[in-house]
């Protein structure tokens, strides 16, 4: 699933090879597209977590699944204000505009790779 994120990426970098497409800001994207990149890469970055967290599961109680779960949705919770937070602070927020489309794909990128790493995908592939 480390693909989803290098591909999004690499298009990325592919469209910053029009020089007027790095010195002026990013162009509108539309909410429907934002959102399946963004879906695309939660379930890319989940995916190894799922081989961890079933069998897990299958071997708790109801309850202890539902607070794991709880657990799991607060900390999403919190980690989204967090987020909301630090692209709110002026400083921030500047520098995420003016080279955040910049910076972007090859963070996607080198979270692709670290995904196939992590998951030993890699080795599915290579010899």
């Amino acid at each position: 699933m480390g693909l989803v994120p290098i591909f999004i990426g690499l298009r990325g970098a592919w469209r910053l090879r029009d020089p007027s497409a790095a010195e002026a800001s990013p162009q509108p994207v539309s909410a429907g597209s934002t959102v399946l990149q963004v879906a695309a890469i939660t379930i890319a970055n989940g995916a190894d977590n799922v081989s961890v967290y079933v069998p897990l599961f299958a071997t708790l109680p109801a309850m202890v699944v539902g607070l794991y779960c709880g657990v799991f949705a607060a900390m999403v919770g919190v980690w989204c204000l967090v987020s909301y937070y630090l692209v709110q602070h002026p400083g921030l927020s500047r520098v995420l505009t003016r080279y955040g489309h910049l910076i972007l794909p090859y963070f996607l990128m080198a979270l692709g790779c670290w995904i196939l790493f992590e998951t030993k995908a890699y080795k599915l592939v290579l010899p």
